[in-house]
């Protein structure tokens, strides 16, 4: 037996008064009829009630997508609040943080979050909000919106709390190419998670403020002649090198070499070649190298050897000397040796006369300088630093402890997140309490925490209609 409101406004009491199969084959469907007894009244109310054993609720939605098509009392009443109390949050959030100046949402603190905007579009429809508004998403790119935490809670690709990226920075946005992507963001701070890609790029603008890709010619421009092009480009490169070492050593004087004109190359050493790379990316001296590092700096110093012949310098003509005579040490080497090095050495060097701006003259104890200093430059080797691991604590719109999935320290709300990211048994009464109070969080906490709230009210009515 069960009641339904009829069409002219009155409740209906109905019972079940035939069942009858339909389906063939394996899938099994059946045909319901029911008639109505008559209207519901207090007499029909009171006799109903003191006859019940149980009270379900037919749920269209469990019908059609669950195992059963009916809710207990207790689980129907939590749907019901459920509901409301995600239209009211929907309400809060509008009214707290949608501005009308920038058509989007902001921080309490001014600090655009391209993310929230981005999750709230996915999750949101416009039509759940009174105010039927959408908020604009102002960043060009949000490419890691599925890194972050808000990717991982609209079912996207990662499933790992160890895979979200729990670090923001902050940057200002900026225009670029003459002002096209200008937006209400144009000179104010917004939020970025990861390596997230630029909206802007200062290397795509000249000192002049005009875009570099930016091509002015007409159809009718004849371009230049790919050997013209090529000339300037080997003069622009000379040029180039040129400035570099002199600001890299400026009282050494070296020669270049230059396309046209045979002069003499720059010798260096591995070490300082190394040094020179090192330099050029931006590392200290004393910098540790990792193996990727190192694997380019090695490319760097073939590039040198092979674009540059005759720049070995004296110690790695050493080195190969040592080990065309299978030796190891230069201690092994015998006064003959010795001046069989100064030998090949000097031949060496003949044969690359333009580089070599350097004479080779044992000290007064009979050994070769160059196997015991630096050729060119004298630097004192510093102790390697003692590494700290620094904990940044600061994270990205949940705490330190919920990243690490550090149980204990979770506070309430993260333990729901985690149980529900992890399809864990919810606490549909727990939530309720928790969902309920949203209008006592401060606006710092609600700008992030209402978000997490709607989306534990939709697990909830999806643990809801499946279980």
């Amino acid at each position: 037996m069960f009641i339904y409101e009829v069409r002219n406004g009155k409740i209906g009491i109905f019972y079940i008064s035939a069942v009858g199969r339909l389906a063939l084959g394996q899938d099994t469907y059946h045909s319901v009829s029911f008639t109505m007894l008559g209207y519901l009244d207090s007499e029909y109310r009171d006799r109903l009630a003191k006859q019940t054993i149980q009270v379900m609720y037919f749920d269209r939605t469990k019908y059609i997508a669950g195992n059963t098509a009916m809710l207990s009392a207790e689980n129907y009443g939590y749907k019901k609040d459920l509901e409301h109390i995600r239209s009211e949050i929907i309400e809060d959030y509008m009214e707290r943080f949608y501005t009308t100046e920038y058509s989007t949402f902001m921080r309490p603190d001014k600090i655009y979050d391209p993310y929230v905007v981005e999750y709230w579009n996915t999750k949101i429809g416009i039509t759940e909000s009174m105010k039927q508004l959408r908020p604009t998403q102002l960043l060009i790119s949000v490419s890691n919106f599925k890194k972050t935490i808000w990717g991982l809670l609209t079912n996207h690709p990662i499933k790992n709390l160890s895979h979200v990226e729990r670090y923001a920075n902050t940057d200002t946005f900026q225009s670029t190419f003459w002002g096209a992507n200008i937006t209400a963001l144009l000179g104010n701070k917004f939020l970025t998670v990861g390596n997230e890609a630029k909206t802007y790029d200062r290397s795509l603008i000249n000192k002049n403020g005009t875009p570099i890709f930016y091509d002015p010619t007409t159809i009718y421009y004849v371009r230049m002649p790919y050997d013209v092009v090529q000339k300037r480009v080997n003069q622009f490169f000379a040029k180039s090198r040129k400035e570099f070492f002199d600001k890299i050593y400026p009282d050494l004087g070296f020669k270049y070499y230059h396309p046209y004109v045979q002069q003499g190359y720059p010798i260096h050493s591995d070490e300082e070649l190394i040094y020179i790379w090192k330099i050029q990316h931006g590392f200290a001296d004393d910098d540790p190298l990792s193996e990727a590092d190192l694997q380019h700096a090695r490319g760097f110093v073939q590039w040198y050897r092979e674009s540059y012949p005759g720049t070995l310098s004296d110690i790695e003509l050493t080195r190969d000397y040592l080990r065309k005579r299978h030796m190891h040490s230069v201690d092994e080497l015998t006064p003959e040796d010795r001046s069989a090095l100064l030998t090949y050495i000097a031949s060496y060097r003949s044969k690359h006369s333009a580089t070599s701006t350097k004479k080779i003259v044992p000290d007064d104890t009979g050994k070769l300088n160059f196997l015991y200093y630096p050729e060119y430059r004298s630097r004192e080797k510093k102790q390697p630093k003692e590494e700290t691991v620094d904990t940044n604590t600061d994270t990205y719109a949940l705490s330190y402890a919920f990243y690490t999935e550090d149980w204990d320290n979770m506070s309430t709300l993260e333990q729901l997140i985690y149980a529900a990211i992890n399809n864990g048994e919810l606490n549909i009464k727990l939530i309720l309490d928790v969902v309920s109070d949203y209008l006592n969080i401060e606006d710092e906490d609600a700008y992030y925490q209402h978000l997490f709230l709607i989306y534990l009210i939709d697990k909830s009515l999806y643990w809801l209609t499946y279980h």
